[in-house]
C-alpha cells in the first residue's frame, strides 16, 4: 500500500538512517517519487542523517561498548515487535546514530590519551637534559593532564547520551533558528523519567567575542539555565541536559531554547534568542 504524506513524514528519519523495514521503505520511496511536497523533506532527512553519522571521527569501539549498544538495539527491536509507534522507531534510529557517534568519539579520545602517555614516558627518560628541554617536558605533561580531563568529560557525556537516547520514554523536539541564526537547527532528546536530555545543534555561527551560547529548559513558570556550550568550526554543538532542582517548582517542561549571553552564568535569558522549539 502506498503511504500518505502523514505516514511518509513520520517514517522519513528512520528511512534516511536505513532503519526502516523493506516493505515500508518501498512504500515510502514510491510516495516520495510522486509527491512534490515530501521529496524535499526526504532530501533534507538524508542530509541530516549523513551529518549525524559524520559528526565525529570514526574509530573502532571497544568490545564492551559494542556489546552494550547491540544489546540495547536488540531490546529496542523486541519493543518494536510489540506494537510501538512509527514515531518511536524513528526516534530509536536517531538515538542509535547518536550513540555510535558518541562511542566513536570516546574511542578517539582514549587513543589520544594513550599516545600522550607514551610521550610522557619518553620525556621522563630524558629529564636530565638542559633546562630548555625540561621546560618543554613540563609543557607536554600539562597537555597530557588537559587531554585526560577532556577524555574523562567526553566519556561521561557519551554515557549520559547513551542512557537518555535509549530510554523508552525519550521524546524528541526540533528547535529552529531565529533571525539571529536562520540556518541553524537542533534536536533535543528528553526523558521525563530521568529528567535528563541530550541536545545537538547544527549550523550555529560562532558567537561574538565576550558572548556565549546558553541552553534553557522552558517550564510553565520559569526558564532554567541548562548550561553553556561551544560550537566547532562546522557550527556543531552539544550538551547533556539536566533539570536544576529548586525549592520553587517551575511547573511542567514545555520546550527548549538557546540564547546569546555574556560569558558569565545568567539566571535569566537575554532577548537574543537564537534557537527555539514550539511550545503548547
Amino acid at each position: 500500500m502506498r503511504m500518505d504524506c502523514e505516514a511518509a513524514r513520520e517514517n522519513m528519519d528512520a528511512w534516511a538512517l536505513g532503519a526502516l523495514d523493506a516493505y515500508d521503505a518501498r512504500s515510502l520511496e514510491s510516495h516520495i517519487a510522486g509527491c512534490a511536497d515530501c521529496a524535499p523533506l526526504a532530501d533534507a532527512a538524508r542530509e541530516h542523517a549523513a551529518m549525524i553519522a559524520m559528526a565525529v571521527p570514526l574509530a573502532a569501539a571497544s568490545s564492551t561498548l559494542k556489546a552494550r549498544v547491540m544489546a540495547s538495539a536488540r531490546a529496542l527491536s523486541d519493543i518494536g515487535l510489540g506494537g510501538v509507534s512509527r514515531w518511536w522507531r524513528a526516534g530509536a534510529a536517531a538515538a542509535a546514530a547518536i550513540s555510535i557517534a558518541a562511542i566513536s568519539w570516546g574511542a578517539v579520545m582514549q587513543m589520544r590519551a594513550g599516545d600522550l602517555r607514551d610521550d610522557r614516558s619518553a620525556l621522563a627518560a630524558g629529564a636530565t637534559v638542559q633546562s630548555a628541554d625540561l621546560a618543554a617536558i613540563h609543557t607536554q605533561v600539562v597537555d597530557l593532564a588537559i587531554a585526560r580531563d577532556e577524555m574523562n568529560e567526553t566519556i561521561e557525556t557519551q554515557n549520559a547520551i547513551l542512557d537518555v537516547t535509549l530510554r523508552q520514554d525519550v521524546e524528541w523536539t526540533v528547535l529552529e533558528g531565529t533571525e539571529i541564526a536562520p540556518g541553524a537547527s537542533a534536536r533535543c532528546a528528553w526523558s521525563r523519567t530521568l529528567e535528563l536530555g541530550a541536545f545537538i545543534a547544527e549550523n550555529l555561527p560562532p558567537p561574538p567575542s565576550g558572548k556565549a551560547y546558553h541552553m534553557w529548559l522552558v517550564y510553565e513558570n520559569a526558564w532554567v539555565n541548562a548550561g553553556r556550550f561551544d560550537v566547532d568550526r562546522e557550527g556543531r554543538g552539544h550538551l547533556v541536559l539536566r533539570r536544576i532542582w529548586s525549592e520553587e517548582s517551575p511547573g511542567k517542561l514545555v520546550g527548549f531554547a538557546v540564547t546569546m549571553e555574556d560569558a558569565a552564568e545568567p539566571t535569566r535569558p537575554s532577548d537574543q534568542l537564537v534557537l527555539t522549539s514550539p511550545t503548547p
